[in-house]
C-alpha cells in the first residue's frame, strides 16, 4: 500500500510540474499586444499600392508595445511600420509578402527613417494589420 501511495505522489508531482512547464512555455510564446490602438500615435501615414491593392502604411518612431513590466506609452518599444489594407478589410496570408514589400518601399522613399535603425523583418499580426518592428535597413 505504501508503494502505491508513493507512485501516486510521484505521478501527481510530475503532472503538476509538467503543467507548470507548459504554462511557462505558452506564456513566453504569447505575443505582446499593443498598449493602444494599432493606428494610434502615427508620425507619418501614406497610401501605397502593390499587386493592385492599396495599403495604408503608418510609421511610429516609438512602438506602442508594453514592455516586460507591463508599462505602456509612446516611449516604449522600437520604431514600427504598420501596413493594413486601405479598404479596411483584414489582411490574408497572401498579403503578408506584399505588405513586407510595401514596408520596404516606404523605407526606401523615406530615408530619414533609416537612422531609426529599423532592421530585419520582425512581424506581428494585430487586428488584421501587419506590424513590422524591424524592417528598414
Amino acid at each position: 500500500m505504501i508503494r502505491l501511495s508513493h507512485i501516486l505522489f510521484v505521478g501527481a508531482a510530475l503532472a503538476l510540474s509538467g503543467c507548470a512547464v507548459i504554462d511557462r512555455v505558452s506564456a513566453r510564446t504569447t505575443p505582446e499586444r499593443p498598449a493602444d490602438a494599432v493606428g494610434a500615435a502615427a508620425q507619418d501615414s501614406d497610401v501605397m499600392s502593390a499587386g493592385g491593392v492599396d495599403y495604408v502604411v503608418e510609421y511610429r518612431a516609438n512602438g506602442l508595445w508594453r514592455d516586460a513590466s507591463g508599462t505602456a506609452g509612446p516611449e516604449v518599444g522600437a520604431p514600427q511600420i504598420t501596413v493594413a489594407r486601405a479598404d479596411g478589410t483584414m489582411l490574408v496570408a497572401d498579403d503578408i509578402l506584399a505588405a513586407r514589400g510595401v514596408a520596404k518601399a516606404y523605407c526606401a522613399e523615406n530615408p530619414q527613417f533609416r537612422r531609426d535603425t529599423i532592421y530585419g523583418d520582425g512581424v506581428v499580426i494585430e487586428d488584421g494589420k501587419v506590424i513590422f518592428s524591424e524592417i528598414c535597413d
